[in-house]
């Protein structure tokens, strides 16, 4: 008698040893059984493809050699960190530094032919054509005013200052400053010309009406001459665009969705103004269930938010809009996230080019689809002792589409 087996249904850990299905076809006269694909126990040095047939595995070679993590490319571009040191790896496999990190895993976005990361502690940055940049700028502080000679009417005036930096980029403004004028005299505005960052070229100067609201720009001056004469409001012209806005601080996890970055800082979610992606309102925040964040994923109704309780959805099409739902409650293992096209992985037509995400909580494998719901891959089948932090990545071949996914377990 003959056995074989031809299919493999995966990895089962969920029923005792001896209730697996094996699998076997028996070659035997007048004996027929509905032959299931059998459950796996173990596979060494083989793979499987979409149908579960075993083929062999792809081979790897050693290409640079070290410690690495954070590993990531949107195809461009390939980053990673080695020895605190973020940095860009060539299809050569030759390394370029591009920025000091913290020891943290590393949270990436490629929006705009920019890539956009943070370590979470305190380092962020865009790269762009192969150079890191600042994300974001930090707004700058008056230092001290005094009046000069001038035309101001009487009143009392607010003052704010910006950073405009080499690509064009204005900062945001802290608290204006307060200034009385009896009439017949104008301020000189100071601020620490040490203190400029590297890549800011100019200083704007707002100025409000005298007993005014709003602010004006009156002028730009080179920002290492440290100071700015303000002797008539009348050659105002824009008005201040990034009132109490700041730059984007270091965030655990990031996406994109309908105009706006969304960054996750503990157990809080900050989003930038629509279109102005290093610019945030520190003041306005989400809150999903109190504990920290370890998931930030968009698909086309909203964000999926895993945290250290559940997975939560929320729906919507705006920052201001979203109505929160608790869709599973199991902590989501962080950095098991990652995208696949919704059709080669569920083999749902419907789903063809669009995005869902598939990631790793406590006891399960999970995709989140376009419309908020959860799609568990391995609950009846196979439970995980869950994880403290994770690597993972999507194969796509003509032959397998595979989630590849490896958890540290301390």
């Amino acid at each position: 008698m003959e056995f074989s087996i031809n299919r493999f249904a995966g990895l089962r850990n969920t029923v005792y040893p001896e209730r697996l299905n094996d699998g076997l076809e028996f070659d035997s006269p007048g004996f027929q059984r509905e032959i299931q694909p059998a459950d796996l126990v173990e596979a060494t040095n083989v793979d499987f493809d979409d149908t579960g047939y075993a083929v062999s595995r792809d081979g790897a070679e050693l290409k640079v050699s070290g410690e690495f993590h954070s590993l990531w490319s949107d195809g461009i571009t390939a980053l990673v960190v080695q020895n605190r040191k973020l940095k860009n790896l060539s299809s050569a496999f030759v390394l370029t530094e591009l920025a000091d990190v913290a020891r943290n895993d590393i949270c990436y976005l490629s929006l705009d032919n920019k890539i956009y990361w943070s370590d979470g502690i305190r380092n962020s940055g865009i790269v762009q054509n192969g150079v890191n940049r600042s994300w974001g700028l930090d707004a700058p502080v008056i230092r001290s005013v005094s009046s000069i000679s001038g035309s101001l009417f009487a009143g009392r005036y607010q003052i704010a200052i910006t950073y405009e930096r080499d690509d064009g980029l204005e900062s945001g403004s802290v608290m204006p400053v307060l200034m009385d004028s009896a009439g017949g005299d104008g301020f000189r505005v100071f601020w620490s010309a040490s203190a400029v960052p590297a890549n800011v070229v100019s200083v704007n100067l707002y100025i409000s009406d005298a007993n005014g609201e709003q602010l004006f720009k009156v002028g730009s001056v080179p920002a290492l001459t440290g100071a700015f004469d303000v002797t008539s409001s009348l050659l105002k012209s824009t008005p201040l665009r990034f009132r109490y806005l700041e730059k984007p601080i270091p965030c655990s996890d990031i996406t994109y969705f309908n105009g706006r970055i969304y960054m996750s800082v503990g157990s809080s979610i900050f989003a930038t103004i629509p279109f102005g992606y290093e610019h945030v309102d520190m003041l306005d925040f989400i809150s999903v269930d109190g504990s920290s964040i370890t998931m930030l994923r968009a698909v086309e109704d909203g964000i999926f938010v895993g945290t250290e309780k559940g997975v939560t959805f929320l729906r919507g099409k705006d920052y201001k809009d979203f109505e929160s739902t608790l869709v599973r409650e199991s902590p989501v293992i962080p950095g098991s996230a990652v995208y696949a096209d919704g059709m080669k992985v569920t083999g749902r037509k419907d789903l063809s080019g669009l995005n869902i995400v598939i990631f790793t909580t406590n006891d399960s494998i999970m995709a989140g689809l376009p419309n908020g719901e959860l799609f568990n891959f391995t609950y009846d089948r196979y439970r995980f002792s869950g994880g403290s932090r994770a690597a993972a990545t999507f194969v796509d071949t003509e032959v397998k589409h595979q989630y590849l996914v490896v958890q540290q377990t301390n």
